[in-house]
């Protein structure tokens, strides 16, 4: 028999942890850390023990953000002494990602599960697209179209096919993405669980949003990730503000002259990464001048939750102008900045005087995507991960319908596989 479990990121937005286990061991798929700030405790992690990682044969890594990466060090210091497979993007940048979720913890005064030694041990091995043989185990990899180096995964156990999609967008404006082949279960994302978004109508809603704010004379913060829609976002500025000024930090601008020159990865060929009305932002002292300039633009900064040095200087010195807005794009967990400028008790006590808005730019799947995609998957079994529980309850019965057993299982359960 094989199961499957949920070691985090089910029911929740963050820190995904799966497992698929047989009679012969088991495979991790992703080990990500859950970014949210209640009380003392500084981040969630998965549900993992000495016993369970005692069992893991291999981990399949599917790409470099937080959510799905900066919890590996947690299975060395539980023995793990294996390798952790993931695309060579993705081989490249984990570690980064990994040492910033460590700054973040300290600078926050929190504790980690793991030493900085566990980091340093993480060893990294890369997948090809296409087919994969790992100890023995067939492993088909295809490209998510989320990030550069995004990939999902078909696992043969036994007799099933069983797919992973780790994050995954149908139809990515920058970057390939492959079809799968037919399976017997499918682990799917469908972080917009709930709803159905059209990415042109949200583009639009974005644009309009800042052109209004820019024609009162205000500045725009836009706290985003360097990679993957912080990518997005900084091309279609490109194409749609040429007058004003765009202020972005260099990581975003790095992150994108990587991007476009990664042709296995990248459908769109573009030599254009600047133009005149861009300035790149480097220091603590050139965002004191943005601030102080009474000229209207948009900002690019990091990251997408607002818990960073630079992002967080922005707001908090331009919050008390009711001209400018800052715009969230994606998820801001419990306790960041991001999360808490929608409480009216923080804005109250921290004078805040600047616009806010919620306009989700699609990364991931809805409702509509995950029926669609099964069209390919041909699953009967989905395991629906990266929402709220009581959001997915409309696409199960969905899928139900379609004779699919589609499920939201709670963290730490276990689904066996027929």
């Amino acid at each position: 028999m094989i199961k499957l479990y949920s070691l985090g990121g089910s029911g929740e937005n963050g820190r995904n942890c799966y497992a698929i286990e047989w009679k012969d061991g088991a495979i991790l798929l992703d080990c990500g850390v859950k970014r949210e700030i209640d009380g003392e405790c500084i981040g969630k992690y998965p549900r993992l023990t000495k016993e369970f990682i005692s069992k893991i044969k291999f981990v399949l890594l599917s790409h470099a953000h937080e959510d799905h990466c900066a919890s590996l060090p947690l299975i060395y210091n539980l023995g793990y002494k294996g390798k952790i497979y993931a695309s060579e993007p993705t081989s490249e940048m984990a570690p980064n990602f990994m040492n910033k979720w460590k700054n973040f913890v300290i600078e926050n005064n929190g504790k980690l599960p793991f030493t900085y030694e566990d980091i340093k041990k993480v060893e990294f091995k890369n997948l090809k697209i296409g087919r994969n043989i790992i100890e023995n185990i067939e492993i088909i990899v295809g490209r998510s179209g989320h990030v550069v180096g995004g990939i999902w995964f078909i696992i043969k156990i036994e007799d099933k096919n069983i797919f992973y999609s780790g994050d995954i967008v149908r139809e990515p404006m920058l970057l390939y993405n492959d079809k799968p082949f037919e399976v017997d279960a499918a682990i799917l994302n469908c972080a917009y669980a709930g709803k159905v978004l059209n990415q042109s109508e949200q583009y639009q809603l974005l644009i309009d949003s800042i052109r209004k704010t820019l024609l009162i004379g205000g500045k725009i913060i836009l706290p985003l990730p360097p990679n993957g829609r912080g990518c997005d976002i900084y091309r279609f500025l490109l194409e749609n503000i040429k007058d004003e000024k765009i202020y972005v930090d260099r990581e975003i601008i790095n992150s994108y002259k990587k991007l476009i020159s990664m042709k296995e990865w990248v459908k769109i060929k573009d030599d254009n990464i600047l133009a005149e009305n861009v300035v790149i932002i480097d220091t603590m002292e050139e965002r004191k001048e943005v601030c102080l300039k009474n000229i209207p633009g948009v900002i690019l900064t990091q990251d997408g939750m607002l818990t960073a040095t630079q992002g967080k200087y922005y707001f908090e010195n331009l919050k008390k102008d009711e001209k400018n807005k800052v715009i969230i794009t994606g998820h801001t967990a419990k306790g960041t900045v991001g999360a808490e400028i929608f409480s009216e008790d923080y804005i109250k006590k921290n004078l805040v005087k600047l616009q806010r808005e919620r306009i989700i730019f699609k990364v991931h799947f809805d409702d509509m995507d995950v029926i669609e995609y099964n069209s390919y998957l041909q699953a009967k079994t989905i395991i629906l991960f990266h929402s709220e529980k009581e959001k997915t309850k409309n696409i199960i019965s969905k899928l139900k319908s379609d004779n699919v057993n589609a499920i939201c299982l709670d963290i730490g359960e276990i689904y066996r596989l027929n």
